[in-house]
């Protein structure tokens, strides 16, 4: 990768670049890191996470140590599922017309799912009551939540860039009332559509706590759209390419079947998991070319591709 494609992934997908540099050997990491500029790259990783036990696993493969955290992790974590909090109440506030509301229903995400998933909205005309959601919080924990670049870097630069009114749809992963990951989407097409954000130690969006089936895919919305068909057991990798960290999560699941987008990459990418890590990862859901899950069962395909 060269360093000005590094530097937009920097820029654009930093969960994506730390993920890359977990896979490559530490040789490569490091001159990629070093081709980007290595005090912009650990900058960014600071301001790219909440989880500084993970930021720290993290910074270990390039023989670095994280700054002190700004205050205990339980308290940061309580002051970010506030403000997701805060986000799904503006979302649940807004009309059945609204452009926000008609953009979900055209995605097939009911109300039922956006009250049991905690599914908010962020920025553009819909910003959250911040300062309120956000004021039974330390300065320090405050100061942490409005300095993470994720959400608010990703705010400035779209004003920045001219889109004034970029919104973001916020999709939090709950487990047992606490927040295990977020992701960020832009209702709108743009270079930065998707962000995936491991807030804690999980990589993917996972409906299924069980011990049993599981059926990989690559987004969210892929997730969402199977529970809508009666799918209880998908997870959301966030990527079409399975990396070591996804497969050491999902070697909980006694069968898995990959379920990818139908394009390109994503054919490859259930191809690349099948050579990389055996025959756990041979059973394959073939989608029809250029739909991904979501597209194929919102136009009426046969959720039993799915079955294990």
């Amino acid at each position: 990768m060269n360093p000005r494609r590094l530097r937009l992934k920097l820029r654009h997908d930093p969960c994506d670049l730390l993920d890359m540099v977990l896979r490559e050997s530490p040789n490569a990491a490091e001159a990629l890191i070093e081709s980007a500029g290595r005090e912009r790259v650990l900058s960014e990783m600071h301001q790219s996470f909440l989880d500084w036990g993970y930021l720290a696993e993290t910074l270990a493969l390039l023989g670095e140590s994280p700054a002190e955290p700004p205050a205990p992790q339980g308290e940061i974590d309580a002051c970010l599922l506030d403000l997701v909090e805060a986000c799904h109440h503006t979302l649940a506030s807004l009309g059945p017309d609204d452009a926000v509301q008609s953009w979900l229903t055209s995605r097939g995400v009911t109300r039922e799912q956006i009250s049991k998933h905690r599914i908010g909205v962020f920025g553009g005309v819909h910003p959250p009551q911040i300062a309120a959601s956000l004021s039974g919080h330390s300065p320090e924990c405050v100061a942490a939540i409005l300095s993470w670049r994720p959400l608010f870097g990703l705010s400035g630069m779209a004003a920045a860039e001219g889109r004034r009114h970029m919104t973001y749809i916020t999709i939090p992963e709950m487990e047992g009332g606490k927040l295990r990951n977020l992701c960020l989407r832009a209702t709108g097409q743009s270079l930065i559509s998707k962000f995936f954000f491991s807030h804690g130690r999980q990589m993917t969006f996972n409906r299924s706590h069980g011990h049993g089936d599981a059926v990989v895919v690559e987004g969210v919305f892929d997730v969402l759209a199977m529970e809508r068909a009666g799918i209880q057991n998908a997870v959301g990798l966030g990527s079409c390419r399975v990396t070591a960290r996804h497969a050491a999560r999902l070697s909980r699941f006694r069968s898995i079947l990959l379920a990818f987008d139908g394009d390109e990459a994503g054919q490859r990418g259930m191809s690349l998991a099948h050579t990389d890590y055996g025959r756990r990862f041979a059973n394959h859901a073939k989608m029809p070319a250029d739909l991904d899950p979501d597209d194929y069962l919102r136009s009426g395909g046969n959720p039993r591709i799915f079955s294990l």
